[in-house]
């Protein structure tokens, strides 16, 4: 059975409403309709648009990553770090233009005060190849990295030392421990990230 991309991406189908339905007509057993027309239209599936900001941060506070203070500096992070890049709506599964950022917005007000700075109704996160490279690469060598659970984990932990349930000794203690592990299989296997941050040659070889 063909799943779709709702498999990869279940919060696109509140977007689309499919559970919406036109209240029925009344009708009656036996009762006759007559046929005013018939159609047929054709049409193609499209892929859909890359992940909106603000699904990236109702999926962060679902899995209870960060805070309302510090969710908007962990997205930003991302973007400074250039692992993706807030565009506009995209078409069929291309990217959308780039949305500027203040200090960008801020340097063409200077330049022209009355410049018309047109905003996009959704903003979107498009990974760049910098960021697929580096989440293949840790994906490769230890997928629990790439999984929402270690950073929730922690999340609770912190919150846990702040209402006394658990010392921050313990807490620091467990996590050295925890990443030291990670941090000495990741130093021995670097060698295979390599291939992925090569600079990309005539379409092949890596995500750059």
């Amino acid at each position: 059975e063909e799943r779709g991309f709702f498999f990869a991406m279940p919060w696109k189908q509140k977007d689309l409403r499919l559970n919406e339905v036109q209240r029925a007509p009344q009708l009656a057993r036996g009762a006759q309709l007559r046929v005013r027309g018939a159609s047929a239209e054709e049409d193609y599936t499209r892929p859909p648009d890359y992940l909106k900001e603000s699904e990236l941060i109702e999926l962060m506070d679902g899995h209870g990553i960060g805070t309302d203070a510090s969710i908007p500096t962990h997205v930003q992070n991302i973007v400074d770090r250039r692992y993706c890049q807030v565009c506009g709506p995209g078409d069929d599964g291309s990217a959308g233009k780039p949305i500027p950022t203040e200090q960008q917005i801020y340097n063409m007000r200077r330049k022209d005060p009355h410049a018309r700075i047109e905003m996009p109704a959704s903003r979107h996160m498009v990974p760049s190849g910098l960021g697929l490279a580096l989440i293949c690469g840790v994906e490769k060598l230890d997928k629990e990295l790439c999984e929402p659970g270690v950073r929730s984990f922690m999340e609770r932990q912190v919150a846990q030392i702040a209402d006394g349930s658990a010392s921050q000794q313990d807490v620091l203690s467990q996590n050295l421990d925890l990443f030291k592990t990670k941090f000495l299989a990741f130093r021995d296997n670097i060698g295979q990230l390599e291939p992925l941050f090569r600079p990309k040659a005539r379409g092949g070889g890596s995500y750059r």
